[in-house]
């Protein structure tokens, strides 16, 4: 079971886990690319491993011109080359082209290269069975897989709304004065000018009249008038 007096470190495990679920995945994307590199007698393999670089790298895989690369980083057609480059890597490892159309299909697409580079699905099982299982013990010895633990971190993201409340709720100064006229009422706080509907100190500004202003803090209302500091209900 896990330790009650450890939940104060889950939000540091949290984005830990993340990053080292990441970087296992990352490990294996390299892996099969590299793999799949050697199995096309590509030349500088070990690219594979180099972030961005290894764009290049499919680039030359797939039979097609290096410069390829910038289209990566080009809105809309970035979504396109990645299909077009797993299509001619596929036919490069003498599967149909079509499957590199996996590579738009979410969840599918983290599994093409592995599937590709362990030409048929029984070795590809066991390679992707290499990196699935250090991945679930990271997660089981993080102990986020104890109902405790999840519950502990629903708690803890919705004890966060109150601080949230409270910054929003700051008081916003004081009532300097009022501008009434039926055309545009008008109050000043802090030497800003406010009108009705305006935020003010996380309320609205509902009613401005001749001696006093209204503020609604989510159906809860507060009447001031000059010279009283616009807080929330409860407030002094």
């Amino acid at each position: 079971m896990t330790d009650p007096q450890n939940f104060e470190s889950l939000p540091i495990i949290v984005p830990l886990l993340i990053m080292l679920l990441w970087l296992l995945y990352y490990a294996y994307f390299s892996f099969a690319l590299q793999t799949i590199a050697r199995k096309t007698n590509t030349p500088y393999a070990w690219l594979a491993w180099v972030p961005l670089v290894n764009f290049y790298l499919m680039c030359t895989i797939a039979r097609q011109p290096g410069w390829y690369v910038v289209l990566f980083f080009v809105p809309v057609v970035n979504i396109v080359i990645p299909v077009y480059l797993w299509m001619k890597i596929a036919e490069e490892m003498g599967q149909p082209g079509w499957i590199g159309l996996l590579w738009l299909v979410p969840v599918v697409n983290l599994f093409l290269p592995g599937y590709l580079a362990f030409s048929g699905f029984t070795n590809f099982c066991i390679a992707l069975f290499c990196f699935i299982i250090p991945g679930i013990a990271i997660i089981a010895r993080s102990g986020l897989l104890n109902p405790e633990v999840l519950e502990r971190l629903r708690a803890s993201s919705g004890s966060r709304a109150p601080v949230q409340e409270a910054v929003m709720y700051a008081p916003a100064g004081t009532v300097e004065g009022i501008s009434y006229s039926e055309d545009y009422p008008s109050v000043i706080i802090n030497g800003e000018i406010y009108t009705e509907a305006d935020m003010v100190g996380g309320g609205e500004i509902v009613e401005i009249t001749r001696d006093h202003i209204l503020v609604s803090y989510n159906g809860m209302e507060r009447t001031f008038v000059v010279g009283d500091v616009v807080t929330p209900p409860g407030d002094n």
